[in-house]
C-alpha cells in the first residue's frame, strides 16, 4: 500500500490542478484574441493609407496636369466671368464646374498665334475632372479623363493678380477628404 500511496502523492507534487488548467487556458485564448485584434487593427491601417496614398498621388497628378497648361495659358482674365464662354473664351473663363482658357496652338507665317482653348470639366456624379482641347478652328479633340475620386473642385480666377487658383478636394470608399490646391499665375501676353 505504501507504493500506491506514493505513487498519488507523486501525482500531486507534479501535476496541474483544474483550476491551473483552466487559468492557462483562458489567458491563452485573451492572449489569442489580443494578438489577432491588433492583426486585424493594423490591416486596416495599412488599407486605410493605401487608399489615403491613392487619392494623394491621384490630386497630385491633376493638379500637376492642371498646373502646366494653366502655366502656358494667355493673359487676360476678364472682371465678368458670368458672360464668358467655356466652349470659346477670349482668354480664361471660370464656371462653378469648369475652367477654360486659350494657350498657343501654332504660328503663322505671318507671325499670327492662334489659340486652342483647354477645358477642364468637373463631373459631381462620376467624381472625375476630364479634358478637352478644342483647336482654334473649332474642331474636338477627345476628352480625357484626368482625376478620379474628386469630390469637390473651387476654380476661382483673379483678374487684378493675373491668377486662377484651383482647389481639389478628393476621397476614396469614404476615406478621410484630402484637399490640395494651387495658385497659377498666367505668363503669355494677349
Amino acid at each position: 500500500m505504501r507504493n500506491s500511496s506514493r505513487s498519488i502523492n507523486q501525482l500531486n507534487e507534479y501535476g496541474f490542478t483544474i483550476f491551473e488548467t483552466f487559468t492557462s487556458i483562458a489567458l491563452l485564448m485573451f492572449l489569442t484574441v489580443v494578438i489577432f485584434g491588433a492583426i486585424k487593427l493594423s490591416r486596416l491601417v495599412f488599407d486605410q493609407s493605401l487608399i489615403n496614398v491613392d487619392v494623394n498621388g491621384n490630386l497630385k497628378r491633376t493638379i500637376s496636369v492642371m498646373t502646366r497648361d494653366l502655366e502656358e495659358a494667355k493673359q487676360g482674365i476678364p472682371n465678368d466671368m458670368g458672360a464668358c464662354n467655356i466652349d470659346n473664351p477670349s482668354n480664361v473663363c471660370v464656371q462653378s464646374a469648369a475652367l477654360s482658357f486659350k494657350v498657343p496652338e501654332s504660328t503663322d507665317d505671318g507671325g499670327n498665334t492662334f489659340y486652342k482653348t483647354i477645358k477642364y470639366t468637373y463631373s459631381s456624379d462620376n467624381k472625375t475632372i476630364s479634358r478637352q482641347e478644342i483647336s482654334y478652328n473649332g474642331s474636338a479633340g477627345s476628352t480625357l479623363l484626368i482625376g478620379r475620386n474628386i469630390t469637390g473642385v473651387t476654380f476661382y480666377a483673379e483678374p487684378l493678380l493675373n491668377m486662377v487658383k484651383v482647389l481639389l478636394n478628393g476621397a476614396k470608399d469614404g476615406s478621410k477628404t484630402t484637399s490640395i490646391t494651387t495658385q497659377t499665375f498666367l505668363r503669355n501676353k494677349s
